[in-house]
């Protein structure tokens, strides 16, 4: 039924690959899995029972799931053409702005955030640009799901910490088994901060040992500042000092892409915001300004009066030596 186009990434007993549906006619996303441990088998029983309960936009639908005898297992999902993450950056395929790395991580924020509120808590914890898709239509997509498992509660302790994805995996990864929302922000913070600086950020083993991971405005000075702080505290080491979840590293991106005005009808009431009439009209803010004008008009037209009277114009000098004259 399927035909490999193209090898995308291998990985231990791991393939991924783009391949043709012949059967349906269309491209799709295909994992195959050598792996025929029970441990294994048990992952891919889960990881479908899981996968067929998922509706969500930036998730590939799942198309196909099966076993092959003493080979190991295989899934197929659909995928719509795009490019890697890792190519897009730099220029690589296509030229994108701060706007669009914004966009596209907030699409996969909502994504993330909506596995977090399922119950049990489901958690996307190898989220890299080598596992995310973006269209032509600028959509976000995280073709890996098989490489970026789904952990609910039962494969918390089997399996969170067996694949890392350095400098995009949180620093807790590398220390504990234990599947955390935070460690989801840490990721999508890495990925907003390879995207704007072009720069893969330090693992966190690293940062353990003392390297500093740069502000991202010291590698892209064009970038807001308030960004790259948003950035940074999405990738603090401790997980109790940073963003607490992905819907609150979400509200603070769509502030910096759509930034707060204040309607009139609210800025009337602030002490702090002047009324139009105030704002036309600065006497009531300002009197020493009008005080100010005041004074210099009048000294100025004192100065002029005795200049005049020092030297006169000749019919006024006339008028001041003859007295006034009446013409009949």
């Amino acid at each position: 039924r399927f035909r490999i186009e193209k090898v995308l990434r291998e990985y231990g007993p791991i393939s991924l690959y783009f391949a043709a549906d012949l059967q349906d006619e269309k491209m799709c996303l295909l994992k195959q899995n050598n792996d025929t441990s029970e441990k294994a088998l048990e992952r891919y029983a889960k990881e479908i029972e899981i996968y067929q309960d998922l509706k969500l936009p930036c998730m590939p639908e799942l198309l196909e799931a099966f076993q092959i005898p003493f080979t190991g297992s295989m899934i197929a999902w659909n995928v719509l053409k795009g490019e890697i993450l890792s190519k897009v950056v730099g220029g690589k395929t296509r030229d994108y702005s701060t706007m669009d790395a914004i966009n596209w991580v907030i699409q996969m924020g909502h994504c993330v955030s909506n596995l977090h509120a399922q119950e049990p808590p489901l958690y996307l914890l190898e989220i890299a640009p080598e596992n995310i898709l973006i269209t032509s239509t600028s959509r976000a997509y995280f073709i890996q799901p098989g490489l970026a498992r789904l952990h609910s509660q039962e494969l918390r302790k089997a399996s969170v910490a067996e694949v890392v994805q350095p400098g995009f995996s949180a620093p807790e990864r590398y220390t504990s088994k234990t599947a955390i929302a935070m460690s989801d922000v840490y990721s999508l913070g890495a990925v907003l901060y390879f995207l704007v600086t072009g720069k893969h950020p330090i693992p966190a083993d690293a940062r353990f040992k003392g390297e500093r991971l740069s502000h991202p405005d010291e590698l892209n000075p064009d970038l807001p500042r308030k960004l790259g702080n948003v950035i940074m505290d999405a990738m603090t080491m401790d997980p109790g000092k940073r963003t607490q979840s992905v819907a609150e590293f979400v509200s603070q991106l769509q502030k910096i892409q759509q930034p707060a005005v204040i309607p009139v009808a609210e800025a009337k009431t602030r002490k702090d915001v002047p009324s139009e009439v105030e704002a036309l009209d600065g006497r009531k803010r300002n009197p020493l300004i009008w005080i100010l004008a005041a004074t210099a008009i009048i000294i100025i037209l004192g100065l002029a009066g005795a200049f005049l009277l020092k030297n006169p114009p000749p019919a006024l000098s006339a008028l001041l030596d003859n007295g006034p004259t009446a013409t009949i």
